[in-house]
């Protein structure tokens, strides 16, 4: 039998992806309920109830709500589909369930975007592999409805700019500025994006000055839809759209007050050392899945930097995974925003880690 199967898959390898896929698929359908509930689930139901009176004219209690700026665009359908369970147990287990599934057509886009990058089956299947299991990431596929969202969006978005930066077209710039909206819906950090973008946009110009006829319109469609969608989605905006923007921009709202125990010390948000991302990154994360993004950094910037293929249109899609992993890094370093329990804030990046990792591995097999 194993015999026979391994013979169908040498001949027809595509049929391996199809049962990679379906084993992970059926996996998560089989464990999604081992979870318990965390605490930012309950606070889920309470944003889409607030943001369901306030869209609907029953009251305004939304514009007094302290985490009024975070977005309810998953909140509320699947407050909507839960109260119909009456079950609170069924209820937490939908949220469950979506979040696996969110997570679960993220690695399908990611196996995508990895082939569009030139890796094979095999190590697209080994990146797809490390983006799934990364230990710490995993268990939150099940549960963390919040940040592995914000994770998803942040790969289709890459994948977007990753295929605009090869041919910046408007169709593409819609939907880069459609995804960059709705990724500040969920989350304030979204705005990276907007700034990884202008960089991508801005080095296109740079090679070829004479684009700027098409990529001026395609950047200012980008910009026009990006704050349309963050605009329509966002509903706190509505009453004041300029004063709710600055303060939400302002990031003064998004603060903790608790502490956290880290390297031996009880301390505030605050007080974290710069050093606080990339510890908890290191610990967490497998050292060979560490290893391998060193391999796909230091070859990459060979290649950007020694062959000076950085000057080439050709390079664009690594540079593209480049600044969408270490640019923002880089902005936590050194604004210091406020983030704790460790980096679930900053999942996001680890889309961009894992490509780099992949493309690491091949070049290092090859």
């Amino acid at each position: 039998m194993f015999r026979r199967l391994a013979a169908i898959l040498k001949k027809h390898p595509q049929w391996f992806v199809i049962l990679f896929f379906t084993a992970y698929f059926l996996l998560g359908l089989a464990i999604y309920d081992d979870y318990g509930v965390s605490t930012d689930e309950v606070f889920q139901i309470e944003k889409a109830v607030l943001n369901l009176d306030y869209i609907t004219g029953r009251n305004d209690a939304l514009l007094e709500y302290p985490d009024r700026h975070y977005g309810a665009i998953l909140a509320i359908p699947l407050y909507l589909v839960g109260k119909t369970l009456g079950d609170p147990r069924a209820d937490y287990l939908l949220r469950h369930l979506a979040t696996f599934l969110i997570f679960f057509v993220s690695s399908i886009f990611f196996y995508r975007l990895a082939r569009h990058l030139k890796l094979n089956r095999s190590f697209a299947l080994i990146g797809t592999a490390i983006y799934i299991f990364h230990p710490h990431i995993f268990s939150h596929s099940f549960y963390n409805i919040k940040d592995i969202p914000f994770l998803a969006v942040y790969l289709l978005n890459l994948y977007a700019l990753v295929l605009w930066s090869e041919k910046p077209t408007y169709r593409l710039a819609l939907l880069n500025g459609f995804l960059s909206g709705i990724l500040v819906v969920f989350r304030l950090p979204g705005l990276l994006m907007w700034g990884i973008t202008f960089l991508v946009w801005l080095w296109i110009l740079i090679l070829n000055p004479r684009a700027w006829k098409s990529l001026i319109p395609a950047g200012a469609l980008y910009a026009i839809t990006t704050i349309l969608t963050l605009f329509i989605f966002l509903p706190t905006l509505w009453h004041d759209p300029l004063g709710e923007t600055l303060a939400f921009f302002s990031m003064d709202l998004f603060t903790w007050g608790g502490k956290e125990l880290f390297m031996g010390n009880f301390l505030r948000p605050e007080l974290f050392p710069r050093t606080y991302l990339p510890i908890y990154i290191l610990v967490t994360t497998p050292l060979l899945f560490t290893f391998l993004l060193i391999i796909g950094t230091l070859v990459i910037m060979f290649q950007m930097f020694v062959r000076l293929e950085v000057f080439k249109p050709a390079s664009m899609p690594r540079i593209v995974l480049m600044l969408a992993l270490y640019l923002p890094i880089l902005y936590i370093m050194l604004a210091r925003p406020i983030i704790y329990n460790g980096w679930r804030h900053v999942f996001f990046i680890y889309a961009p880690f894992a490509l780099i990792a992949t493309l690491g591995l091949q070049d290092l097999w090859i």
